[in-house]
C-alpha cells in the first residue's frame, strides 16, 4: 500500500512543481495579463486619436508587394476611423478670391482595437480606400492580398511611429504622425507622380532604376542588383526595406 501511495506522490510531482512555476510567473506582474491587455489598447486608441494632422500610412498590399506601395492619411476618433487616400476621389473646390483647385475626397467608416493573440486594429466596416486592396473582383476572386486587419508591434517612445503587421500579407505597415493637413499631404504625394519623376537615378557607383507603373525599385551596385518595391511620399519615394 505504501509503494502504491509512493508512486502516485511521484506521478503528482511535476503538475506539483507546474502549478508552482506559472503561480511563480503570475507574481511577477501587479495585474493580470487581460487587465494589462486592455490598458495597451487603451492606450494605442489614446495615441491614434492624439495626432491632430492623423498618420501617414506607408501600405503595402500582397505579401511579395508585387503591387508597390500606397500613401494614405488616416485620422482616428474613438469610433470611426476617415481615409485620404493618394489614388482616391477628387472633387474641385472654390477658393474665396474665385479660382478652384483639386482636393481628395475622404471616407469615414469604423475601426476597432482587440486583443487576438496580441492588440488587433481592424478596419472592420467597409471603407472603399481602406478595402480596395482586399475587395475581390470578377477577374481577381483573391483581390490584390490587401489588409484590413493589423496586428500591432510597437508604438515608439515618442509614439510618433507605430508599427503594423498584416495580418494577411505579413507585410510591415509604418504609421507615421502627420504634420499638415492630410488633404495637402495627399495632394502634394499627387504632385510628385505627375511630375514624371526621373527613372533612373545614380548615387556614386550604385545606380537606381524606378518602374512608375508597377512601383518597383531595381538598385544596381556593380554586378549584383536588388529589386524592392516602394511607396511615394510628398518627398520622393521610400522602399519597403533597405537594399
Amino acid at each position: 500500500m505504501k509503494k502504491k501511495i509512493f508512486a502516485y506522490l511521484v506521478m503528482m510531482l511535476p503538475a506539483l512543481l507546474l502549478t508552482s512555476c506559472l503561480k511563480d510567473q503570475d507574481d511577477v506582474f501587479d495585474k493580470s495579463a487581460s487587465i494589462r491587455s486592455a490598458e495597451y489598447l487603451v492606450n494605442a486608441q489614446n495615441v491614434l486619436m492624439s495626432a491632430e494632422n492623423g498618420w501617414v500610412m506607408n501600405y503595402y498590399p500582397d505579401n511579395q508587394q508585387k503591387y508597390g506601395g500606397y500613401s494614405y492619411v488616416l485620422k482616428f476618433d474613438k469610433k470611426n476611423v476617415t481615409a485620404y487616400f493618394v489614388n482616391g476621389d477628387i472633387q474641385t473646390q472654390t477658393l474665396s478670391d474665385g479660382s478652384t483647385q483639386e482636393v481628395p475626397v475622404p471616407v469615414a467608416s469604423t475601426y476597432s482595437l482587440t486583443n487576438e493573440d496580441g492588440p488587433v486594429i481592424a478596419f472592420d466596416t467597409y471603407n472603399k480606400y481602406l478595402h480596395y486592396f482586399a475587395t475581390p473582383s470578377a477577374g481577381a476572386y483573391q483581390a490584390m492580398g490587401g489588409d484590413f486587419i493589423f496586428i500591432i508591434l510597437k508604438i515608439s517612445d515618442d509614439q510618433n511611429t507605430i508599427t503594423l503587421k498584416g495580418n494577411r500579407s505579413g507585410n510591415i505597415v509604418t504609421l507615421y504622425r502627420n504634420t499638415m493637413d492630410p488633404a495637402q499631404y495627399i495632394s502634394e504625394c499627387s504632385a510628385i507622380i505627375k511630375s514624371q519623376l526621373y527613372e533612373t537615378f545614380t548615387l556614386g557607383d550604385v545606380i537606381l532604376d524606378l518602374d512608375l507603373d508597377a512601383q518597383q525599385a531595381t538598385v544596381t551596385a556593380g554586378d549584383v542588383s536588388e529589386q524592392c518595391s516602394f511607396v511615394m511620399t510628398n518627398k520622393g519615394i521610400r522602399l519597403y526595406q533597405p537594399v
